[in-house]
């Protein structure tokens, strides 16, 4: 007899249930972690597509400029029909962020777009610049 009066059979019957709990866990969070490219891709062309429209419309009202930049985004996500979406235009700091999410596949993604005007200095290899600073969250700085 073990400890605590249990048996050799139920000692081995805890270890493998808890093991496979382990191994199950790690299998779900392994998978649920896995980002959805071809989303996150959406996600960023929708966001430059918006804040290229923002600072397109520079000078129209600021109503039609968000409604012009939501419909840019929009436009862009209708290649993929079932995904919901948050659009949030900032027409003071010439940003857009989109964030999207497929239910199907239980997948999210978020990408936040900043305009850089030519005048600030920027070459074009850096107006598209990526920054991994915040996860699932992709900086894109564009300039026309």
């Amino acid at each position: 007899m073990f400890p605590g009066n249990f048996s050799k059979r139920q000692i081995t019957l805890t270890l493998v249930l808890v093991a496979s709990f382990a191994l199950t866990s790690a299998y779900t969070v392994q998978n649920l972690s896995k980002p959805d490219v071809r989303l996150r891709e959406l996600a960023d062309h929708a966001a430059l597509a918006g804040v290229n429209s923002l600072a397109a419309t520079v000078n129209m009202p600021e109503a039609l400029r968000i409604e012009a930049s939501v419909a840019a985004a929009r436009s862009v996500m209708a290649a993929r029909p079932g995904v919901i979406s948050r659009i949030s235009p900032s027409v003071d700091q010439l940003t857009m962020s989109v964030v999207l999410d497929d239910s199907a596949k239980g997948s999210r993604a978020s990408s936040t777009a900043h305009y850089i005007p030519p005048s600030d200095g920027f070459s074009s290899e850096r107006a598209a610049d990526v920054s991994d600073k915040v996860p699932l969250t992709i900086a894109k700085r564009a300039r026309s």
